[in-house]
């Protein structure tokens, strides 16, 4: 029998209450918005947290709150995810401090920035994210932007052949007017 799990990012890292006035930033507010996700059938949740400011956060003493107002109101059945993206605001050294202080069982990573802030793809970085996560028993969802991530991925799954990972291929883009359609995965599938 297969499981199928619908996830959810009811907040995501860049817009803000300006963008949109329901948008939930709280954890009371992501909480509730989990509940009505969860009441139409999402079984897990992406999360993504604000700071004080509002802005967009990786750091574990805002993840606690929101993570315990979802339990609180949703209960252990809802997956929670926590999210490591930079979202164009930590660099690859703010991310792995936040990822050794993460004391959770399932996030998000974009791994070309395990991999690095610009420029070549560092082995050592890359190797050190996924070391950390894997010796913590945490599961990954490993984030592909594009084909060329693959290279990446092959070096995880050979530096780490029984770590626990899933795949999110990103196909949809931070244009005005784009949208993606199910063709877009296909240069994914021919680069593996």
């Amino acid at each position: 029998m297969n499981s199928v799990v619908v996830a959810t990012a009811p907040t995501g890292a860049y817009k803000s209450v300006s963008d949109h006035k329901h948008l939930p930033i709280t954890p009371a507010e992501i909480a509730d918005e989990a509940y009505r996700c969860q009441q139409l059938g999402v079984s897990m949740l992406h999360l993504h947290v604000r700071d004080t400011l509002g802005k967009h956060s990786i750091h574990w003493e805002h993840y606690e709150p929101a993570i315990d107002a979802v339990r609180e109101r949703c209960g252990n059945e809802l997956i929670i995810q926590c999210t490591t993206e930079s979202a164009r605001r930590y660099n690859w050294a703010e991310q792995f401090d936040a990822i050794t202080k993460m004391k959770h069982d399932f996030v998000s990573i974009a791994i070309r920035e395990a991999a690095g802030d610009q420029g070549e793809p560092s082995l050592t970085k890359l190797t050190a994210v996924f070391d950390v996560l894997f010796s913590n028993n945490v599961t990954c969802q490993i984030i592909l932007y594009d084909p060329s991530d693959f290279r990446l991925l092959k070096l995880v799954v050979d530096k780490f052949p029984d770590g626990q990972f899933t795949l999110l291929f990103v196909l949809g883009k931070y244009r005005k007017g784009h949208q993606s359609e199910p063709e877009d995965l296909r240069p994914f599938l021919d680069e593996n």
